[in-house]
């Protein structure tokens, strides 16, 4: 019973939320885009935690996950692998 407001509260932004980003037309990434971010964030953030040097409130996407670079394609990929081979 005591923690009723708190899910109020948490109830209450989380509306404010989904209509605020249904608004701002935000963005939209492939599943593969997606997936290398998910990819970065999953040994980016545990990093920071463990490592905290040079924090911020904001990272970008790094270069070469940023979207629309063309080093960042399967294709370019493959061809950096079989040079070395």
């Amino acid at each position: 019973m005591e923690k009723l407001p708190f899910f109020a509260i948490m109830g209450a932004s989380a509306v404010v939320t989904y209509v605020s980003q249904g608004k701002l037309h935000a963005e939209t990434r492939t599943p593969v885009e997606a997936l290398f971010i998910f990819c970065h964030n999953v040994v980016f953030y545990p990093y920071k935690m463990l490592w905290p040097a040079g924090l911020t409130s904001h990272y970008p996407i790094p270069a070469p996950l940023a979207i629309g670079n063309r080093r960042s394609s399967p294709a370019s990929w493959e061809r950096r692998c079989s040079r070395r081979s």
